[in-house]
Order: structure tokens, then sequence, then C-alpha cells
């Protein structure tokens, strides 16, 4: 395991008093209730926790993806949900990019036009896009695999695919929900390492929802939500 990226400050984001509610069937169903957290530029966190304890909404929040009820989220002194939700997309598009246990790849598009993608959104031009996506399919090992149609490849290839896509605007933080759990064990660990290369190469922040105990041990921190709350389970 790499020297943990933990001990610098101020913190890069910061989450205080985080509340998320909603409302099922005309009952109120708390699944966030007070998360105060900091995360460290360069570091890796897992966050782990029993099924339905809001791991999942953790990481939407984070990503912006979806708005807290209550509290704050601080990206380096600025509190994004201030932001309206434009500057709130470019935001996240600027800073952030998303891996899922199920990669959501397009599967009419072969694997450097699923790539291509965000850059093609970002108002890239294509050629850099072109360019940018080659580079990051060749570094995850699928340089033979450019051109193939993403639902002739394996579970692996695709999550590779997937991580690739994440990272082709070259966010500061990767946010990864669970980007093993639907793979095969030699595949899952794969995965597992190219992430962790990435974050190291490209000095990424990466926050890693997952059940895989083996994985979380060799993230930075380790943290769990028990009843709403974030509790350190390693690191400081």
């Amino acid at each position: 395991m790499r020297e943990p990226a933990i001990t610098q400050t101020p913190a890069m984001i910061e989450l205080r008093g985080l509340v998320k509610t909603f409302r099922h069937n005309g009952i109120q169903v708390d699944v966030l209730t007070g998360v105060d957290l900091d995360i460290f530029r360069g570091e890796t966190l897992a966050v782990v926790g029993a099924s339905g304890v809001g791991k999942s909404t953790l990481l939407h929040i984070l990503g912006t993806l979806e708005r807290p009820s209550a509290g704050q989220v601080r990206w380096e002194d600025q509190d994004v949900f201030s932001l309206d939700d434009r500057s709130l997309a470019a935001f996240r598009n600027r800073k952030v990019g998303f891996v899922f246990q199920f990669h959501h790849l397009l599967a009419e598009f072969n694997a450097l036009e699923n790539v291509m993608m965000p850059a093609l959104i970002a108002r890239v031009p294509q050629a850099a896009a072109r360019e940018q996506a080659e580079a990051i399919l060749v570094r995850v090992g699928l340089k033979e695999r450019l051109t193939h149609r993403v639902t002739t490849l394996s579970g692996g290839e695709q999550q590779r695919v997937a991580v690739a896509r994440a990272l082709v605007l070259e966010p500061e933080v990767l946010l990864a929900d669970e980007p093993t759990g639907n793979l095969d064990p030699k595949s899952g660990i794969r995965v597992q390492e190219l992430i962790l290369e990435l974050n190291a190469e490209k000095g990424l922040t990466s926050v890693i929802v997952t059940h895989n105990l083996e994985m979380a041990r060799v993230l930075d921190r380790q943290i769990t939500l028990i009843d709403g709350k974030a509790i350190i389970l390693r690191g400081e």
C-alpha cells in the first residue's frame, strides 16, 4: 500500500452536517443524518457499510448528482450547492469522474466512441477528443479493442472502458460505486489495481464505495456508514 496522502491540510472536500431524507409512501426515510467528513487531495477512501445505509446516496451528493436535504459540501472552500443547476453541472463535468457497478456504456457504440462521449459533450473538438480517448484506452490496456462494440467485450473489459470514460477529461476526483461488484474475482482484481495505479499516476482523489473488504483494506482510509453517520474505521 502506498503512503496515504491524508496529512495534508486543509481538506480538499469538506462535508458538514450532511442530511438526506426521502419520502416513501408518505413516510419520511432518513438516510444520512449528519455526516461530517474531510477528504484530502490524493487519497483513496473506501466507504463501506451494510446494504441500504446510504453509501451510494453519499457518493451521489459528493459528486453533486443529488442535493442534500441539509448541510454543506465544500470543495476547496466553495459551497458547491450554492451554485445553480447549470453551474453545478459544469462544475461536475470539470471536476468529477464516475464509475458505477453497472458500466452504463452505450451499446450501439464502440469502446472509443463511448470514451469520447464526455469530451464531445464538453465541446472538445472531435480530433482532440479522439486523441484523448485513444490515449486513456491504451493506458487501461484496451489498445486492441478501440473499435470493438462494447457488447462484444468481456465484463472486465467493459468496466475498463467505463474507467477510461470517467478519466478522459482528467477530473480531479474519481467516484466509484461498487466498481468490481459485477465482475469475476480475476477481473475485479485487475480493475481494482487499475484504479489504484491511475490514482497514483494522475494525482487523483478517489472515493470508492465497496462491499469488497480486500479492496477496502488496500486504500488509504476506510469509513463505514452507521445510522446515517460516517465512522472512521482506519486512518485519521
